[in-house]
């Protein structure tokens, strides 16, 4: 898992961005079941961290042949007046 600053870094592609979610969806305890649980470790905490009170917070995902390249990413994005701020890999294969 990592956390990964928009500023200077490469974004992920608006294609793979498509589920607005919140942190109750993802952290809850009616936790959405088709959401990928990124543990509680330092580097979510810090994602974590970056939100600010107008953010929006995106699930994102490689299209599925990514994944049968071993090149598949799933994970979270802040979004701060349509642009990206940090983004956080869940999963990589």
């Amino acid at each position: 898992m990592s956390l990964t600053e928009a500023e200077g870094r490469s974004d992920v592609p608006p294609a793979w961005i498509h589920s607005k979610v919140t942190l109750e969806e993802i952290e809850g305890p009616r936790r959405a079941r088709d959401l990928i649980s990124p543990g509680d470790g330092p580097e979510w905490r810090a994602f974590k961290r970056r939100l600010r009170e107008k953010d929006e917070l995106w699930y994102f995902t490689t299209p599925s042949d990514f994944f049968m390249h071993s090149a598949g990413r799933m994970g979270y994005v802040i979004l701060r007046r349509g642009k990206q701020v940090a983004h956080f890999v869940a999963i990589m294969t």
